[in-house]
């Protein structure tokens, strides 16, 4: 739905309408500025949800590495079960790291669009 469009030579008659017409246009612009608040703020806790799953892969990924199994049976087994471990907390750690990088750059975004 459109708004009727002012027009400078209405402004200067001041009319009732012209008055009508601009609050409609100070309405849409409050309920615009309310839209754009609303979506800064759920992206910033959107972005703080991130960081917090961020540390929560890291916390992980450190946990698998530093696993050890003593042992259970045959050496050659919990060789293969330590290195399992470790390899999984490797990927973990890569996909932390890369997860990390998004973030930042969608971060990046948030400021350019919150300095609007």
């Amino acid at each position: 739905m459109g708004h009727p469009p002012l027009e400078f030579s209405d402004c200067y008659l001041d009319s009732p309408d012209f008055r009508e017409r601009l609050k409609c246009y100070e309405q849409e612009l409050e309920r615009t500025n309310k839209f754009i608040k609303d979506v800064i703020k759920d992206g910033n806790a959107l972005i703080s949800a991130m960081r917090n799953y961020s540390s929560a892969v890291q916390k992980f990924s450190q946990t698998l590495q530093s696993f050890q199994f003593d042992f259970i049976g045959d050496t050659l087994t919990d060789d293969e079960i330590n290195i399992a471990f470790k390899a999984t907390g490797d990927l973990a750690s890569l996909l932390g790291a890369g997860f990390n990088n998004s973030l930042c750059e969608l971060h990046d975004v948030g400021q350019d669009i919150s300095s609007l």
